[in-house]
This record gives C-alpha cells, structure tokens and sequence, in this order.
C-alpha cells in the first residue's frame, strides 16, 4: 500500500541506543514502497505539535519511533487531526506497542506499516491529554515522577522496581473519594490505575483482563493497604495475580471515573509521563485513535505481556 509517512524520532529513548535503532530501521524502511521522512524532537511535548501538523503537510500516517513515552505524545498529536498511527518501538518497555501484538522486532514493526491493519481503539482523556495505554493516580504517579530526576541511568522493570521500594519507605495512602459511573467509593488510596492497556513499568500486568476491545476502561484500586503489605503485593503485580488480593484490589470497569481528594493532592501520570493534576476526571474517549497493528493480531487478544 502506498503512504507517506512521518516518522517522529527521540534520539533519548533508551538513554540513547535508539539511534542504533533508528539506523537499522533505515535499512529496512528503504525497501518499503512508501515514501517517508525522519523527523527528531528536541525537546519535551514537541512531537505532540509535529504528529499534529502532519496530516496538513501531506502525510497519510505519522510514526512514534521512540519509547512510551514518545508514543504517547505522537498519539496525543494524531488524535488531535485523526491521522493513523504507527510504531517502532525503541524504548525500554514498550507496553503499548506490546498491547498492540508488537514483538520489537523492526522487522514486523516495519511491515506492519506497510501492510498492517488500521484499527480504532478508545483511549481516557484526562483533561486535554488522552491515555492511550495506562494512566494511574498515587503511589505509581508518585514512582513516575521521581523517575524524572533519580537513577535516570537505569531503564525498565529495575528502574520501577527500585523507585517503588524507595517511595513506600515515606508512602502515606491518599485519603479520597472514587466516584465510578456516579457510584461513590471513600478509600485510603495506594495506587489507582486505569485503562485499555494492560501493563505498565515495562511489564506490570496491573489491568490484566482489560482490552482494547473493551468500551469500557478497566480500573484498578488498591487501597487500604499498610507499607509492608504493599512491598508483599508488588511482585504479584507482573504476574496479574494481585487481583486475587480482594482485601486489597478493587476491579471494576467503566465509562467515567473521578478522584476527589481529601487530605493532600495526588500525582497523575499517563503512559508513563507525569501530566497536570489539576484534572482528576478520567473518561472514555471512544475509538479516537486510529492505530497500525499487525494483520494477525485482534484487539479482544492478551498483550505480548500477558502470557
């Protein structure tokens, strides 16, 4: 199928082993029959504007060679002109492109915009950003945050786990209430995650029954749970098997979720990326994305994580 497409480019996914990434893909993009133009941020948001433009510059798809985080942000901006999106995964987890039936290989990323299937799937809005994997709220968004100035070195689950352990050491739960679709929950809030994707952290299987499928989004509460219960909890989270924890883990699904605060402000982040937390209306934006995934792969399927 002839396209043109723009492939926006991070140079520091991967603390900078993308670019070995991005070289190999030339190779490969060059025996497609597309036409196609590499174009590399330079700074924070900045490929949110340039996935935005690319439709008005001619462009039939636009192209996050990068991380999650860059996915995120390509997303964002093709949502905003509903121009389809396409992956070559180059971060240290890739959970969205993993959610999507992409094993990492350039390989298949490379045929799959070439020959993939373009499918819509729903995203959260949260304000004026869009989820398109996972968002979460509390104790994940606190480990997010501190991401951005602590062992920025390290990558993947290491990284995660690392920064988890050293929050629970001062973690107090967020005292709170969850309103679901109107019904109204008051908790002692450790973690709130939710969304179509099923993992995030480079492989943490926090919403596993969830889909892109679903039109619904998936929500996962954990409250009410002391430090050194949570520190038990956390390794079950990559296996999906938290969910068993009922004392705990709260499952549910549904179209609008609001967090109202009541003892101090609480951290929101979104595919990995710390976002403005004056909004905490999380709410379904129904099949507003068009997204390439592979010919094979069906949106009722697990993720490549959820074995």
């Amino acid at each position: 199928m002839s396209r043109k497409i723009k492939i926006i480019f991070n140079p520091a996914s991967r603390g900078g082993k993308s670019i070995k990434i991005k070289d190999e893909a030339i190779i490969l993009l060059d025996k497609q029959e597309f036409e196609y133009d590499i174009i590399e941020t330079t700074k924070p948001l900045e490929a949110i504007n340039m996935a935005s433009d690319a439709k008005n510059e001619g462009y039939d798809m636009v192209v996050a060679l990068g991380g999650d985080g860059t996915v995120h942000e390509v997303a964002n901006g093709a949502i905003k002109t509903n121009i389809p999106l396409g992956i070559i995964p180059a971060g240290s987890g890739n959970d969205f492109s993993k959610a999507i039936g992409l094993d990492g290989s350039l390989e298949q990323s490379i045929d799959t915009l070439a020959n993939g299937n373009i499918s819509n799937i729903s995203t959260v809005k949260i304000g004026d950003r869009y989820s398109i994997n996972v968002a979460d709220a509390g104790l994940g968004a606190d480990v997010a945050k501190l991401s951005m100035t602590t062992l920025r070195w390290l990558k993947g689950s290491i990284k995660y786990t690392l920064l988890m352990i050293r929050k629970l050491m001062t973690h107090k739960p967020y005292k709170c209430v969850i309103k679901v679709d109107g019904e109204a929950i008051e908790v002692d809030l450790n973690i709130l995650a939710v969304g179509f994707g099923q993992s995030f952290g480079s492989g943490m299987l926090i919403l596993p029954d969830a889909r892109y499928s679903d039109e619904r989004m998936t929500i996962a509460i954990i409250k009410n749970a002391a430090r050194f219960t949570i520190l038990r909890l956390f390794p079950k989270i990559f296996s999906g098997k938290h969910v068993n924890y009922k004392k705990y883990v709260t499952m549910l699904k549904g179209k609008k979720l609001e967090i109202i605060p009541k003892s101090r402000d609480i951290n929101i982040e979104a595919d990995g990326e710390v976002i403005d937390n004056s909004i905490k209306i999380f709410e379904v934006a129904s099949h507003n994305l068009q997204v390439s995934i592979p010919r094979n792969f069906k949106l009722d399927q697990k993720s490549l994580w959820n074995k």
